[in-house]
């Protein structure tokens, strides 16, 4: 939860009074009733304004069922479209309860327009606010640097985040244009960034790689994308969540069909020239200030709904 720590940092360095609430368990029926108990108990002795619900499914309904005040829910992706990793019945069930937490929300915030119309209803209740990025953390800074801090070589990288869902991520299809794509260019190497990189280091990543590649099936607002526009990596990208919304504007960078050829064609000029993405004024657009401020708007206006 990650995304959630970060915008609750983001409203307290606003000035902001801001408690965290995160359910130790989300899956068990017995905890999940005693963490629903517990929401209460600190809702009521932290006697706020409003109630934010950083996700959907589980922890989306149990924030609007456990009190009576304004609450506002941001789904992100996974808790609306299908998920490749968790049991289809769970999946089924998570995704439902968020249709469910929606209709008894205040205000909702989407990530991305895609999202906005998987929802069954509440739609004049709901704005898109991509997820907000760090600039001060993610930045450009001397690629030779990050390589050299990461222990990485001369030759060209292509950036993947498989996270902990490298089948939803769709690996395979960026392996199978890696494959063609060194049949141009022999030294290039993929880099696969799983879910135990520690944070503080994917600025790293992002600086010492020289394009990102994002194939997934389904995404909401990737946050990998506007890490990578913050440090001006270059990114080709299949369709998918507001990658066309973010990317708006942005050179040195593509999106293309989920094909391989394709993906191997898009990334060869961008691995040729090495030429970092002039991609500020779209960074400005999900920095965590203008981000922030728009919720800030959301949150006020459930308190007066």
């Amino acid at each position: 939860m990650v995304f959630a720590k970060r915008q609750a940092a983001a409203l307290a360095t606003q000035g902001h009074f801001v408690h965290e609430f995160y359910l130790a368990s989300r899956t068990q029926p017995i905890r999940v009733w005693h963490e629903w108990l517990r929401m209460r108990r600190e809702i009521r002795l932290f006697n706020p304004d409003i109630v934010l619900a950083a996700f959907g499914t589980v922890t989306g309904f149990l924030t609007v069922t456990a009190t009576a005040r304004p609450t506002v829910i941001t789904f992100r992706g996974s808790d609306l479209n299908p998920s490749t990793t968790d049991p289809w019945l769970r999946s089924t069930v998570g995704r439902f309860l968020s249709q469910i937490a929606a209709l008894r929300a205040t205000r909702i915030i989407c990530v991305s327009q895609q999202l906005r119309r998987r929802l069954w209803w509440h739609g004049e209740h709901t704005t898109v606010i991509p997820t907000g990025v760090d600039t001060r953390v993610f930045r450009p800074m001397s690629r030779a640097v990050a390589r050299h801090l990461l222990g990485w070589d001369d030759g060209p990288v292509v950036l993947f985040y498989a996270g902990g869902d490298p089948r939803g991520k769709r690996l395979d299809v960026a392996e199978a244009a890696l494959t063609r794509l060194q049949q141009q260019l022999p030294g290039v190497r993929l880099e696969v960034m799983r879910g135990g990189v520690a944070p503080d280091r994917v600025p790293l990543y992002m600086n010492a790689a020289d394009c990102l590649l994002v194939t997934s099936n389904h995404e909401g607002s990737p946050t990998v994308v506007q890490e990578a526009l913050a440090c001006h990596l270059p990114i080709v990208t299949v369709p998918v969540g507001d990658v066309v919304n973010r990317l708006a504007g942005v050179q040195t960078s593509a999106i293309v069909a989920r094909n391989p050829d394709l993906l191997a064609r898009a990334m060869e000029p961008i691995l040729c020239n090495l030429k970092r993405a002039d991609s500020a004024a779209a960074a400005h657009r999900c920095a965590n200030e203008v981000v922030g401020a728009q919720v800030l708007d959301v949150l006020r206006a459930a308190t007066k709904a």
